[in-house]
């Protein structure tokens, strides 16, 4: 049983967004308000949310939304413990967001319901928090993760969805991109900077990108890196070495994204390929 406890982190690669994780809470918290969205999903137990003149029981893996300023209050309901994590999301930070997915000024999102279920949803909320206090996992991964989450959030779940902006096909726009992560594939590249140089919202970005090449703007980062990581280790045999040269934070990191993309570890693609 982990033991209680609240614990608060703000994102500084991310403004406008802080997490919340609660572990093992039994106490019941009085009505009150956010000035934010709040995200989240019920990772054990479950959490019980009293809101107007209704009562709401979010079971585990489920996902739950309050909208800016709505009263409500929150527990396990039965004097059990739940654990939890969400996100508080800045409204400006949702707007802009729905904004870049219409073309157009919107306001922001307003969410009829508490309770939702989407389980890509919550896998992506459950891997956002396994890497974003984590300083190996790269910039464009956290963003790419934290707009993917806000934006099928605002588009499945809000009252009134802005319509998607049809771009039509980007594919200057994407080779461009292409060029760049070549040339640059071992600096810490963002999301933001890769939106500029496509001349496109990130939103659109990473939609017109994924659809043009197949895979997100950061796995063909990884792609790329772990293709240059196999050439530079035939050719010195050094792993460490090759880890930094290709971007990655250390070697555990390198050898764990070098496993996902080949199959197997460095030592051992060494081994076999020599």
């Amino acid at each position: 049983m982990k033991q209680e406890g609240i614990r608060f982190s703000s994102l500084p690669v991310l403004q406008g967004i802080e997490t919340v994780c609660g572990n093992s809470i039994s106490n019941e918290i009085r009505p009150h308000i956010h000035k934010t969205y709040i995200i989240g999903i019920v990772e054990q137990g479950k959490r019980v949310i009293k809101y107007s003149d209704e009562i709401v029981t979010i079971p585990q893996n489920d996902i739950f939304i309050i909208n800016p300023g709505q009263v409500h209050s929150c527990g396990s309901g039965d004097q059990t413990e739940h654990s939890y994590k969400f996100l508080c999301v800045n409204p400006a930070s949702v707007i802009t967001i729905g904004s870049q997915i219409s073309g157009q000024a919107e306001r922001g999102p307003y969410f009829g319901n508490i309770h939702y279920s989407c389980p890509d949803i919550t896998r992506k909320i459950r891997h956002f928090f396994a890497i974003h206090d984590d300083s190996s996992a790269s910039t464009l991964e956290k963003e790419s993760l934290i707009y993917s989450i806000l934006t099928e959030t605002i588009l499945a779940f809000a009252d009134y969805p802005p319509p998607i902006y049809d771009v039509g096909k980007q594919n200057a726009s994407v080779e461009r991109v292409c060029n760049f992560i070549r040339k640059h594939y071992s600096e810490n590249l963002s999301l933001g900077e890769l939106s500029k140089i496509a001349c496109l919202s990130p939103f659109h970005f990473q939609r017109v990108f994924t659809k043009e090449i197949g895979i997100s703007p950061h796995n063909y980062l990884m792609h790329y890196r772990i293709g240059k990581a196999r050439k530079k280790l035939l050719k010195t045999g050094y792993i460490a070495e090759t880890a930094t040269e290709t971007g990655f934070a250390d070697q555990s990191h390198f050898s764990k994204k070098f496993k996902q993309i080949v199959g197997i570890n460095p030592g051992r693609y060494l081994k076999i390929s020599l």
